[in-house]
This record gives C-alpha cells, structure tokens and sequence, in this order.
C-alpha cells in the first residue's frame, strides 16, 4: 500500500503546482490601453485579449485602464478635440507608467494630443499600417507595424487555383484602407509571378455583389478589411464578407483572422492575439530599461487559416493546402464532440487499472508467502515425524 500512496503521490502533485516565469516582472506598473475602436470589432477584441493575457502572465500585480476611441463610428475634429478634453480630466491627476495604442487613429491622437494629456509617458503601438519610425522626441517609443503577408496568401493561393490569372482586391475608403491596399500594392511588387492585379474601391455594396457573382475561374478576389463603400454606407465587421461569399463564384481570400469565419476562404492570417501580446512585452521591456526597437514587426504573428466548409465547396485539395494549416468550420471528431466525457472517463478507467494491478501483484506476492509458508509447514512436520522415529527406536 505503501507503493500505491506514493504513486498516486506522483501522478497528483504535479497538478497542484503552480510553475513561475523566470523572466516574470516584479515591479507593478500602471498602464493605459487606448484602442481606436470599441469592443464589438473582434480585431480589437483580439489585440485586447493579447495584451492583458501577457500582463497577466508576465506582470500579474499591474493594473491596467482602458480607453476605446469608437473612431470607426465617430472621427471628426470636434470629437477628437473632445476626447482630449476628457482625457486631459480623467488623467491629470493620475500617475501612469506606459500606454500602449492600437491601430492608426489612436496613434494619430496619442500624436497630436499625447504630450500635453500624458507627459513624459512612454508610448508603444501596435497594429498600424503604413508605418513609420517614429521621432526621437516623440513619446512613442516603438511602433510595432501591422503588414500582413499578402504575397504569402497568394502563392499559396496560386497552389490550388493554378489557373488564376487576375487577382481582384477590394478594400474600402477609410483612411486604413487606403493605408492597407498601398501596403499590398507595394509588396506585389515583388511578385514574380505573371498575374494581372486590379485595385477597386469606388463601388457600393449593391455594385461589389454583382461584380464577384460574375468572376471566372481565371479569377481570385483579396477582400481586404472593409467597413464603408463608395456611397459612404458603414458597414459593421464581417457584414460585407457575408455578403460577397454569399454570391461569389470564385474563393475570396483574406489575411485577417477576424475575417475568417464570414464566408472567405482565408489565407495567411495575420493575429490580433499575438499582436497584442507583443505589444505587451515591448512595453514592459522598455519600463525594465531594456532597448527595443523603434520600428518592428512580429513574424510570429502569422497562422494558415482557412475555412474547411470553403475549402470543400470550391473542392480544393487539402494536400495543397500549408501542412501547418489550422481549420475552422471543420467537423469535429468523436474525441472532439465528447471530450468532457471521455478525458475524465479516461483519466477514472486508468486510476481504476492502477489500483487493480496493484491489488492483483500485492495478490500475486501473498500467493508466494502462502505458499512458502505452507512448503516450511510441511518441512516442519516432516522433522517433526522424523524426530518421533528417533525417539521410538531409541527407546527400544
């Protein structure tokens, strides 16, 4: 029993400990997270998710604000001009260690209003297109850029529709829109490839559904993230992927991983997670007194994502498809759909197998003892019986 108690011992004690980061922060800080957008956009959603999953993990005892612009439904000067206000009243009076802004209008309002609102604090952003340095006596002191890797989703893309020979990219006509397709336009450059590339932004929703529903399979469109058409019409997220993959007759691809899911095919996806979580450690980096770099990118940001319900529709050959794919949409396997029944069941059935080898070798070892008690009883008989003989015959 004893073997028993310290086996169980082992196979529990593991998962009453809690392991530590070596490289944990311990000093807390106070940080201010200014998101462009509301919650209700998954993009910010994610970044959000990243950064205080990795404030948590690596510096559990800060505390962190949060700000969200809501500049995708409000960005006019006279509201830009009012938020400063409000900051500048929130925190006049509170003691801030780090901001970290998401995407280009917080970082075009930490910009213009930051120094006056929020002196001498150190500024990293992330998720922003077009990017820059930013300059020596600015209070940013990283920015971490937002490229996505439009020639990757295309030569992957190229794999399983060989017979491609336009690719069609629609992007809309708010300011990151237009930073997103200059993006695109000059990493195509350097496509070798001899694929035709057309840019089309001035159609309104109406206009766009006609246009994909009437593509050929020489035909790809790049749906890049879209929130107002051409009549000025906004759009929430996701609801114009909706509508396109509703009608179109060719895979629409997409870099974004918020847009996967709507409809699209997808792509190599760019994620807001991992973002956000880079973002998190560069500040806490720079407030230990570590360098960072100015301008950055994060390579680790970048997953294989697609649709598996699209990927079936368009019959596209999985063995075509990256072997580090991740899919969604993808019917889930009988381990999958059961799972809260079978890990536990599991984990019981292999307690249940331990405690019954452990009784039937404890069983086996009593059998032994048993059995050489009765071979020394039979031993002792035996000289018992002989010992008779010798007193019989000697008295005689």
């Amino acid at each position: 029993m004893k073997k028993f108690i310290l086996l169980i011992c082992f196979l529990v004690m593991p998962l009453l400990l809690t392991s530590t980061r070596s490289d944990a922060v311990n000093t807390p800080y106070r940080i201010l997270v200014l998101h462009s957008y509301s919650m209700d956009y998954q993009w910010t959603e994610g970044l959000h998710q990243g950064i205080t999953k990795t404030l948590e993990e690596y510096s559990p005892a800060s505390h962190i604000r949060v700000e969200f612009m809501d500049t995708k439904n409000f960005f006019t000067s006279s509201y830009l001009d009012e938020l400063n206000q409000i900051y500048s009243e929130k925190y006049s009076k509170v003691q801030l260690d780090g901001i970290i802004v998401t995407d280009n209008n917080a970082l075009e309002f930490i910009t213009n209003y930051g120094r006056d609102i929020f002196p001498e604090v150190p500024v990293v952003a992330c998720g922003i297109n077009d990017a820059v340095p930013p300059s020596e006596s600015s209070n940013v002191k990283s920015i971490i850029a937002e490229e996505s890797d439009h020639v990757g989703t295309i030569r992957q893309a190229m794999k399983f529709w060989p017979a491609v020979e336009t690719l069609y990219v629609l992007y809309d006509t708010t300011p990151t829109g237009r930073y997103i397709a200059h993006e695109v336009e000059k990493s195509f450059a350097g496509l070798e490839v001899p694929l035709n590339v057309e840019f089309i932004t001035d159609k309104n929703l109406g206009e766009l559904k006609r246009f994909v529903s009437t593509r050929k399979a020489q035909d790809l469109v790049y749906l890049l993230p879209f929130f107002r058409d051409a009549d000025g019409v906004v759009f929430t997220q996701g609801q114009v992927a909706r509508e396109l993959s509703t009608v179109s007759t060719v895979p629409i691809l997409a870099t974004w991983t918020f847009q996967i899911g709507t409809g699209v095919l997808g792509g190599r996806a760019i994620s807001p997670q991992h973002l956000g979580g880079f973002a998190m450690r560069t500040l806490l980096q720079y407030l230990e007194g570590q360098p960072v770099e100015p301008l950055q990118t994060s390579l680790s940001s970048f997953e294989n994502v697609y649709d598996y319900s699209v990927v079936k529709q368009f019959k596209i050959d999985e063995e075509l498809l990256p072997k580090d794919v991740r899919f969604i949409n993808k019917p889930k396997t009988f381990y999958q759909r059961h799972r809260d029944v079978v890990l536990p069941a599991g984990i019981v059935i292999v307690i249940l197998s331990t405690i019954s080898l452990l009784l039937f070798l404890n069983l086996q070892k009593q059998r032994t003892i048993n059995a050489a008690n009765r071979r020394l009883i039979s031993m002792d008989k035996e000289i018992i019986e002989t010992q008779r003989e010798l007193v019989s015959t000697w008295v005689r």
